[in-house]
């Protein structure tokens, strides 16, 4: 039988290659290192964000973020129709008012107008921005003190003293309406204070008597009544702008009332008053022209009703933004009218100003259909998406971009 061919017969030396090694096992040689060349590239399939898209998102919660602005479409055309209807009413009572008496004379309506227009068109410009500027009458009457000094004491001539006068009154509204700036509160109180320092100050240069204007001629009706449906009627118009009046009444959505508003209501606060007690100082100027003299107390609070009355019930908003056009001109035209038709009865002092009293509630009225009427038929526009409701839920997340493998 033949032997496995490396097997060792017996009596025969072993062969030397086919015997182990009796130390440790011999290491294998070092393999030389391969050579590296640059990686070319090569077009590679990327799967669809499907294949490899975790079934969820969560990102760590975010908090709220700020409420959507509000719609700043107000509807003009409700206000413009309760405008036309106001210019049908006041147009029938000047007519009734004009045919009840011959010696009524349309002068006797409109002059008023210089005067009382102004103190209106500044008290609706503060409702618009909503921070009603209820010292615009002592505002007037201490103008007109000021105005009467410095024209007849001091000799200034009339367009320097009336410079001043505008120019002093506009002070005290920016003064006031930093105060409400900065302290988040409502201007109304703001302004009543400041009533008693104005009203103060107007009885301290008058020495509590009125301050006689010497005049030259009669007072120019046309300039005064046209000032105040320019800046009336234009500033209406300017107002439909939405930047603008987004950026000024920012009051009227300012929250939590209690809650220190920020600083774009301030910028409101700031333009509406300073605005306003600056056409309330023109008016003031205008008064002391009508009457011939600076009356510490031809203005104050009977002045600030009837533009009250005038700015409501021409459909200028109490919760402010919302307004017209004509309705502030149409509203104290009315207002004049009536207070034309009672002095030509002769009707009592103490009942003069119940009507008044009754148109400014009337406005209240006013402005509270028009608001609903509004809001009505105001198309529901989406504001956007809803922040998140607590701390643990997540907001929409978008998926990640796909990663080439």
């Amino acid at each position: 039988m033949s032997q496995p061919a490396d097997e060792t017969r017996p009596g025969e030396p072993a062969d030397p290659a086919r015997v182990p090694p009796s130390g440790p096992p011999a290491q294998p040689p070092p393999v030389p290192p391969q050579p590296t060349y640059p990686q070319q590239a090569y077009p590679q399939q990327v799967n669809p964000p499907s294949a490899y898209m975790p079934p969820a998102y969560a990102q760590p919660a975010q908090p709220p973020g700020p409420p959507p602005p509000p719609t700043m479409r107000d509807l003009l055309a409700v206000n413009m129709v309760w405008e036309g209807i106001l210019l049908v009413i006041t147009v029938g009572l000047v007519i009734v008012t004009l045919t009840s008496a011959p010696v009524v004379h349309l002068d006797g309506i409109i002059s008023p107008l210089g005067y009382s227009g102004l103190v209106a068109a500044g008290l609706a410009l503060s409702l618009r921005t909503g921070t009603p500027n209820l010292a615009v009458g002592n505002i007037a009457g201490f103008a007109g003190v000021v105005f009467a000094h410095l024209a007849t004491d001091d000799r200034w001539s009339w367009w320097a003293a009336t410079i001043a006068v505008v120019a002093i009154s506009a002070v005290i509204g920016l003064i006031t309406g930093l105060i409400v700036a900065v302290l988040s509160v409502p201007a109304w109180a703001v302004t009543i204070a400041a009533t008693i320092l104005i009203q103060s100050a107007a009885l301290g240069i008058s020495s509590s008597t009125p301050v006689p204007l010497h005049l030259t001629g009669p007072y120019p009706t046309t300039l005064w009544v046209t000032a105040f449906a320019v800046i009336s009627i234009g500033g209406g118009a300017l107002w439909l702008v939405p930047a603008l009046r987004t950026a000024l009444s920012a009051t009227r959505s300012a929250g939590e009332p209690g809650r220190w508003a920020g600083l774009p209501a301030g910028l409101g606060a700031v333009v509406g008053l300073t605005g306003s007690s600056a056409l309330a100082g023109a008016a003031g100027v205008s008064l002391a022209i009508y009457s011939g003299v600076g009356d510490p107390e031809g203005g104050g609070i009977n002045l600030t009703l009837i533009a009250l009355a005038a700015v409501l019930i021409g459909g200028v908003s109490i919760f402010g933004r919302r307004a017209g056009i004509f309705g502030t001109a149409l509203g104290i035209l009315l207002v004049q009218t009536v207070l034309f038709l009672l002095n030509l009865h002769a009707v009592s002092i103490s009942w003069v100003e119940v009507p008044i009293g009754g148109l400014a509630l009337l406005g209240l009225g006013v402005s509270r259909g028009i608001e609903s009427i509004s809001d009505a038929l105001r198309p529901q526009v989406n504001p956007g998406p809803v922040p998140p409701a607590g701390p643990g839920a997540a907001g929409p997340v978008s998926p990640p971009s796909p990663t080439p493998r």
